[in-house]
């Protein structure tokens, strides 16, 4: 159990290893926005035949790690009491996970395993980590927590400038790269994994010595008396010691969260989840085919964009930290601005039949495309394709021949698209990150969260276990417009009922049901919060 030292309040909020934890948060978001942009690249650099549903089904394996373990890991740190074991644990498994990808290059024959072990092992990082979500709910009060959210909001957001200013650095050297011990190389594809495996050491040193994750209920269940008016009541997680002095003022009532506003939140997740999912499954190989660019052009441009997105998120994070937005901006109408917000990106990227041009099918970069898909079937043309797999230096661009709906669908415009694409996520991403965490944790109550958190977590990453292969096959069949059209089915289900149930998604301090007259004359019970032992 935590020290703590004379006149200090045990249920202030515990900055120290809030700043602690986001910093592990940063160092985090720089290993993760560096690697996003090179997995799809790198495949198709070491296999030019490689689909998309390859892709897809390790996408899937990230998002079945990190469901899995972020329930486990939120389940036994509540029994522990504690968040440090699990997030040192998290931090370690990535090392695991760089390593598997560094060796890609040195086991070609096995490569496809090798990714599959990446992804898996970077999920299930992720899910062990997930209670640093626990933790900042708990280790801030309910009055600092839009402050605590932003600041963990403005640590990822740096995080995502970081990496990928650092990744277009890394863009510069060339493949294969420099040699590294046991055949391995440094390259622009390993460069991030590499600085993923030192970020992650320099983490588990932090939260090893300066990280203090005991996990303490701050909220104090006592009424709160405002004239005649008692808002406060007692929650199965709390134990309170009354003075026997002071007369009892009726019995408190044993109340639990609002699970119509914990589904709607839910709901809420899910939306915005499977729009990030789609964005981060789709978009690297449909960028490449819409707009040709070869492996390390993808690399150079998604680093670029998201960067980009960073210094919107930092503007917004910053917002809530100095100018106090969680106070200005009400959580449900930035959670509804952002679900319009998403809506919108795919309406305005949606390939219209009225658009002029089309999808040119694969050729060798530099070269003429071929006029239609029959011409990129011919075995001869295919050859030169091919040719790739021998010699890294050809690089092939357009559109996968077996691709049917290329011939069909239009080409959207470049700026138009990332624009649409950084504006959504800029500040969609922010907005709905800190306030549906900071709404999630104020429905709960003053309760132990880390169950709760974590099933929060996993709800919408049930959807990313299989999502992600189900999407990458409906895209290599009908192409984007039936993605898009889900997408905006699904958006559009949750501004409904969202709107619907809006009155109920309010802070467990502020349902109704909760609110108690007092008699005319009582004596306020003194009430002390009783140590809590975890066994």
């Amino acid at each position: 159990m935590k020290k703590f030292k004379k006149n200090e309040d045990p249920l202030a909020t515990d900055w120290r290893s809030i700043y602690i934890s986001n910093i592990v948060a940063f160092l985090g978001s720089v290993q993760m926005s560096s690697i996003t942009p090179t997995v799809w690249p790198y495949m198709k650099k070491i296999d030019v035949t490689t689909t998309e549903n390859l892709y897809g089904f390790i996408r899937g394996l990230y998002a079945f790690g990190n469901v899995i373990f972020s329930m486990l890991s939120g389940y036994l740190s509540n029994k522990i009491g504690d968040t440090r074991p699990a997030m040192i644990i998290g931090k370690t498994f990535a090392i695991f996970a760089a390593l598997s990808y560094l060796f890609v290059d040195v086991f070609n024959s096995i490569h496809v395993a090798l990714f599959i072990g990446f992804e898996f092992l970077l999920g299930t990082s992720s899910g062990i980590c997930s209670v640093f979500r626990t933790h900042i709910a708990m280790a801030s009060t309910e009055k600092d927590r839009p402050k605590a959210c932003g600041i963990t909001q403005l640590a990822t957001a740096a995080g995502f400038v970081v990496g990928p200013f650092l990744q277009v650095i890394f863009a510069q050297i060339p493949y294969p790269g420099f040699t590294l011990p046991f055949g391995t190389h440094f390259n622009l594809y390993t460069a991030p994994v590499v600085l993923a495996a030192v970020t992650s050491f320099i983490g588990i040193t932090l939260l090893f010595f300066y990280f203090d994750g005991k996990m303490i209920i701050r909220e104090k269940p006592a009424p709160v008396f405002t004239e005649d008016i008692a808002l406060g009541t007692v929650d199965e997680d709390i134990f309170l010691e009354k003075n026997s002095n002071e007369k009892k003022v009726g019995k408190p009532k044993k109340l639990k969260y609002d699970p119509i506003a914990v589904v709607v939140l839910m709901i809420v997740k899910i939306a915005s989840e499977v729009v990030i999912l789609n964005l981060i499954t789709i978009c690297p190989p449909y960028a490449m085919t819409v707009f040709q660019w070869s492996s390390e052009d993808t690399i150079v441009f998604q680093s670029a964009i998201m960067g980009s997105i960073g210094i919107l998120s930092i503007a917004f994070a910053l917002g809530y930290v100095f100018l106090k937005l969680g106070k200005r901006i009400e959580e449900r109408k930035a959670l509804l601005c952002t679900l319009i917000l998403f809506l919108a990106f795919h309406l305005i990227t949606y390939p219209w039949s009225f658009l002029p041009e089309r999808i040119e099918y694969q050729h060798i970069k530099g070269l003429p495309a071929p006029l239609n898909r029959s011409v990129a079937l011919d075995p001869e043309f295919q050859s030169l394709i091919l040719q790739s797999k021998s010699n890294p230096k050809i690089e092939v661009v357009g559109c996968n021949p077996k691709f049917e709906w290329c011939e069909t669908t239009p080409k959207v415009n470049i700026y138009i698209f990332n624009t649409a694409l950084i504006v959504a996520l800029g500040i969609g991403l922010p907005l709905i990150q800190i306030n549906l965490d900071v709404l999630y944790s104020k429905v709960l109550g003053p309760i132990k969260q880390g169950t709760l958190q974590g099933v929060f977590v996993a709800t919408a990453q049930i959807l990313n276990i299989f999502g992600p292969l189900f999407f990458s096959h409906l895209y290599t069949l009908y192409g984007p417009k039936i993605l898009w059209k889900m997408e905006i089915s699904l958006c559009s289900f949750a501004i409904f009922v969202f709107f619907f149930f809006y009155s109920r998604v309010i802070p467990y301090s502020l349902r109704k049901d909760i609110i108690r007259p007092l008699p005319p004359t009582c004596t306020v019970p003194k009430t002390t919060v009783a140590k809590i032992t975890v066994t």
